[in-house]
């Protein structure tokens, strides 16, 4: 995710909420932080931390709730692999942000549920490198010593997204929640150089990309 335009999809965000809390009767704003495990092959970056500022809003008589919410995700990583003396160093840098409009059900007054579910859009960033470090030559070979960019690619995708959660409201204005949010949606992701070695495993062309997943999160509702 590029800073410049993740601030600029937050401002949007933002600008929803803000938008929806005076044109509707109930509105709630939620800011959320926690953890998504993603389904995909881009390990060992797959466990990233995750924060969300989204908002549930409508009629008060309404059955359900518009939904939209702003995930954004992260994780880096290094692994390192010894091939014949040589050392080769992987770095992973996966980004998602992930844009769901949809809905949401709440029961309950103090103690609450709810589920909700729409449409996901998500983008990934997806950055690998590999680095070859020293080590010892091998039957009169030279060291090495040299980087190379296997993926600098992102992309985007549409799908689904599916949510439940609990939480209970103090006094008027505040709640606390913890809720389960699962996410799918395909990208497509183009390597620009092969590996070496079997620390990442990557595929000829264009390959496919889970870039949605698991996430559990705490999240913060300021009603109004």
């Amino acid at each position: 995710m590029r800073l410049s335009r993740g601030f600029r999809i937050l401002m949007l965000a933002v600008g929803l909420c803000v938008l929806s809390s005076s044109a509707m009767a109930a509105v709630e704003i939620h800011i959320s932080a926690g953890q998504k495990g993603m389904d995909s092959d881009l390990k060992p970056a797959d466990d990233q931390t995750a924060f969300g500022i989204g908002a549930s809003f409508g009629g008060v008589n309404w059955p359900v709730m518009i939904a939209v919410d702003l995930i954004s995700s992260s994780d880096d990583a290094t692994e390192s692999e010894d091939v014949f003396g040589y050392e080769y160093r992987y770095t992973v840098d996966i980004e998602t942000t992930e844009f769901n409009v949809g809905v949401r059900k709440f029961w309950g007054q103090k103690l609450r549920g709810y589920v909700g579910g729409g449409f996901s859009f998500i983008q990934l960033d997806a950055d690998v490198g590999l680095e070859c470090i020293g080590g010892s030559p091998v039957r009169g070979g030279f060291g090495c010593n040299f980087e190379e960019t296997l993926i600098n690619d992102d992309d985007s995708g549409t799908g689904w997204w599916l949510q439940a959660g609990v939480g209970y409201k103090f006094g008027k204005r505040i709640s606390l929640n913890l809720e389960a949010t699962h996410s799918d949606a395909q990208v497509d992701i183009e390597p620009e150089g092969s590996p070496l070695t079997r620390g990442v495993s990557l595929e000829s062309g264009r390959f496919e990309v889970e870039a949605g997943g698991t996430r559990l999160a705490l999240m913060l509702g300021i009603h109004f």
